[in-house]
């Protein structure tokens, strides 16, 4: 049987501004989070490139910058208060609104423990965002106020490198530990983990 497929003549269209190295180290999608509801692609790029973050809104084009003010930003965490979190090699915490086009801190992820890489971050059931860092550690970050809890250390001695966290459909939170290749389950309700 032959089959005819309509091929488009739409020429691909640049949107947003173009940076001079385009260095990008994370990028996700926002549904909704935009003015109007548009969709956003929001992404961060390295010092090398400047150190930004970016929002553009893919409706209009219309692109949005901020400073990320430290080296580098991998976790972006569009929640459910309608603001978008950014995570940096600093341990800083960014909340992004793109209603108002807000930037700022929301909290020192790791303060006063150095300088720490968070390099996942999830939003829990509890208000809470969850983040872990390259070099082993985790903590949460209450998005009402900033405030942080550290979590308990992991339990088992090794070279940790949290690089993946998801919030499971019960409250409890994965952490994908990388190095060798483990997962550990987080019980928020009773401060502990549970099991990997």
């Amino acid at each position: 049987q032959e089959v005819t497929v309509a091929v488009s003549e739409a020429q691909p269209r640049l949107i947003g501004t173009p940076i001079q190295v385009a260095n990008t180290i994370s990028y996700k999608v926002a549904p909704g989070y935009g003015v109007d509801g548009h969709d956003l692609l929001c992404r961060t790029t390295t010092a090398e490139s400047g150190g930004h973050f970016f929002a553009l809104d893919l409706a209009t084009g219309e692109l949005r910058t901020h400073p990320l003010n430290h080296l580098e930003a991998y976790p972006i965490t569009p929640a459910s208060d309608g603001m978008i979190y950014v995570g940096s090699t600093t341990g800083q915490i960014m909340r992004y609104d793109p209603k108002t086009d807000g930037w700022s801190p929301l909290a020192q992820a790791f303060s006063g423990r150095g300088l720490y890489h968070v390099r996942c971050m999830t939003e829990g059931k509890d208000g809470w965002l969850y983040v872990g860092s390259c070099y082993g550690d985790r903590a949460r970050c209450r998005m009402s106020d900033g405030a942080v809890e550290m979590l308990p250390p992991i339990a088992e001695a090794g070279s940790w490198y949290v690089s993946s966290c998801a919030t499971l459909p019960d409250g409890r939170i994965l952490f994908g530990l990388g190095h060798q290749c483990r997962m550990i389950c987080y019980d928020p309700t009773q401060g502990r983990d549970v099991g990997q």
